[in-house]
């Protein structure tokens, strides 16, 4: 296989993953507009690290995922807003092999709740509002969708990183462990329960 088909394979995984992500893993409904608005933005970013501790790199891909691709922050508008959110002690930083980590602290889980809460009271009955409530009741970690949603969002971040970092024969196994795993999940749902 040719390293630009590989390529092309592995981007046509990760685009899949990001549609599978997008239809139930956003925690506030973002507008289709590259300028969210500051609560958004903040939303996104907070949301984006109840999964596990991000670095920046890590945080942008993870919200532009969960836009779908909407919204693309870049890196110096989230470095700024993540020194706010470490100011207001909303997310903590540490440093783990050379690497800065970002995550949620109780204090932000409680004002992401704040943020949702006033996003649902301003779309009021809307169509919007009603799917939101409805992402809402599927955000309890013990529940199987949310995990699979979290993993496959997790997955979707590795592989961008092997189709922009990995050598010609680390794409090459990684391509050959998704095939195989995409068999295994198609073997899943052929299972009857």
């Amino acid at each position: 296989m040719q390293n630009s088909d590989l390529r092309k394979d592995l981007q046509d995984i990760l685009d899949a993953l990001k549609n599978i992500a997008s239809k139930g893993f956003n925690a506030v409904s973002i507008p289709n507009t590259s300028q969210p608005s500051e609560d958004e933005f903040e939303a996104a970013v907070l949301f984006s690290l109840t999964a596990e501790p991000l670095t920046i790199t890590g945080l942008v891909s993870a919200i532009s995922l969960q836009s779908a691709g909407r919204f693309n922050p870049s890196t110096g508008k989230t470095h700024e807003l993540l020194g706010k959110l470490a100011e207001n002690k909303l997310v903590s930083k540490k440093v783990e092999s050379e690497r800065r980590l970002f995550a949620i602290t109780e204090k932000g889980k409680r004002r992401l709740a704040e943020l949702k809460e006033s996003t649902n009271a301003q779309a009021g009955d809307s169509p919007e509002a009603a799917e939101s409530s409805r992402r809402s009741d599927c955000k309890t970690s013990d529940n199987p969708k949310v995990k699979l949603l979290k993993t496959s969002g997790a997955l979707a971040h590795t592989v961008s990183q092997l189709t922009h970092f990995a050598s010609s024969k680390q794409q090459t196994e990684a391509a050959e462990l998704i095939s195989q795993v995409n068999k295994k999940l198609h073997a899943i749902l052929a299972e009857t329960d």
